[in-house]
C-alpha cells in the first residue's frame, strides 16, 4: 500500500543493466531507504524526475568536488 499522495512505483535504470522500482512521493522526490555512502545518494539522483535529477547531478559533482576527504563519508 502507498502512502497518501505517493505515485506508483515505477522502474529506474541505477546501474547499467539493473532496475529498480522507486516510488515517488507526492512532491515527485523517490522515496529510498536511509543509508551512508555514494550509492544511496546516487540511487536518490536516479529517482528524481527531469529537470530535479539533472540538478541533483550538478549539485552532487560540486560537493564531490569541494568536500575534503569525501571519501571518508563513503561507507
Amino acid at each position: 500500500m502507498l502512502r497518501p499522495g505517493a505515485s506508483e512505483a515505477r522502474p529506474i535504470k541505477v546501474r547499467k543493466g539493473e532496475k529498480v522500482a522507486v516510488v515517488l512521493l507526492s512532491g515527485g522526490n523517490p522515496q529510498i531507504e536511509k543509508a551512508d555512502g555514494d550509492a544511496p545518494a546516487q540511487e536518490y539522483i536516479a529517482g528524481m524526475p527531469g529537470w530535479k535529477r539533472d540538478l541533483g547531478k550538478r549539485l552532487d559533482a560540486i560537493i564531490v568536488r569541494n568536500v575534503p576527504n569525501s571519501s571518508l563519508l563513503e561507507s
